[in-house]
């Protein structure tokens, strides 16, 4: 029994928004047919500024982000406003085609995947969305295991956690300076 997973997709172009929800429709139903829960949970923004005011009112999954959302802003800096919005959870990208250029610069610049818009079906798009997710967990909890902080090269206060831990357990196997057995 799988819960929803739910997704916030900026994407502001009508067209696009009735060829995705048809893609989940149809992504639903075949979890449905192969017996399987957990469908997706749909959230949209028409711009930027709305997808980062959803960002903080609720959680998800996922973001599917449509870079021709950002109608005033250029697709990169838009999109790096959503990244420092959305730190926790991993960003798609929807790219016209012939902008592949762009999905593989952002990709570089820490969005999960991409998805041109003439390649969109159910399978693929949850396939992405999926992997990005599972992805994105394992980034995560790689992150959370460092020892060293990627900027200052410092220890990270989980190191000095776990070094505290270890010295406390130590600390409690001597008694009066004598070990206990």
């Amino acid at each position: 029994t799988e819960r929803p997973n739910r997704v916030l997709i900026a994407c502001d172009d009508p067209d696009r928004v009735l060829l995705l929800e048809e893609a989940f429709s149809e992504m639903d139903e075949t979890r449905f047919a192969r017996g399987l829960r957990g469908s997706w949970q749909r959230t949209y923004a028409l711009d930027i500024d709305e997808a980062v005011a959803e960002l903080r009112r609720a959680s998800f999954d996922v973001l599917l982000f449509d870079h021709a959302a950002a109608v005033n802003d250029p697709a990169v800096p838009a999109f790096f406003q959503l990244r420092r919005a959305a730190t926790d959870i991993p960003i798609v990208l929807l790219v016209a085609p012939g902008d592949e250029l762009i999905g593989l610069a952002l990709v570089r610049q820490g969005a999960q995947d991409f998805i041109v818009e003439s390649e969109l079906d159910c399978i693929p798009l949850e396939r992405s969305l999926r992997c990005s997710i599972e992805r994105h967990r394992l980034l995560s909890a790689q992150r959370n295991l460092a020892l060293l902080d990627d900027v200052t090269g410092l220890l990270h206060h989980r190191a000095f956690d776990q070094i505290l831990a270890r010295d406390l357990s130590l600390g409690d196997q001597f008694i009066d300076g004598k070990p206990q057995r």
